[in-house]
């Protein structure tokens, strides 16, 4: 039986941590813009021993700002992207339905493995149409200039150590 209901709220909630780390950028931007300004206005006003707190807030701010930017578009966004392949895979859907269009790499190791987990049991069956739905993946792939064949690979290499046999 499968748990794609459990996977579906996962990434509802990666969507939701999305929007509040968007939220929280904003304002860090914000605040540091402010901080800028004030630190500028100081300056004009010769009053530089005031102004240099706000430069150093100001810097602080950006770097909040930068800090969450690089957590939201790195790791929540693969980790929701890998989430979203397996929920496609485990619905029936091909990869070329999931991602029409992509410039990166797709994180597929991370599919698979969210797939197992989320579809009890991983039996042969699943393992099958695991790499049948890679072949299709490399495929649409192939027809798209911007993403290297290295990826695809990817996604095949755990399942032929997990059929080959010593």
């Amino acid at each position: 039986m499968s748990r794609t209901v459990h996977l579906k709220v996962k990434i509802k909630n990666f969507a939701d941590e999305s929007r509040v780390i968007r939220h929280e950028e904003r304002k860090a931007l914000e605040n540091g813009r402010g901080c800028l300004k004030k630190s500028r206005d100081l300056d004009e006003k010769a009053f530089s021993e005031t102004a240099t707190p706000f430069a150093e807030y100001a810097t602080a701010h950006y770097r909040t700002y930068k800090g969450l930017n690089d957590h939201r578009t790195g790791i929540v966004r693969s980790v929701a992207r890998a989430n979203l392949l397996a929920y496609g895979f485990l619905r029936g859907r091909s990869y070329a339905q999931i991602e029409t269009k992509s410039l990166t790499c797709p994180p597929f190791n991370s599919a698979l493995k969210n797939a197992k987990t989320f579809s009890l049991p991983w039996s042969d069956e699943e393992k099958t149409r695991w790499r049948d739905w890679m072949l299709a993946a490399r495929e649409h792939i192939k027809l798209q200039a911007f993403i290297p064949m290295y990826c695809i690979e990817e996604g095949l290499e755990p399942l032929a150590k997990a059929t080959s046999k010593p």
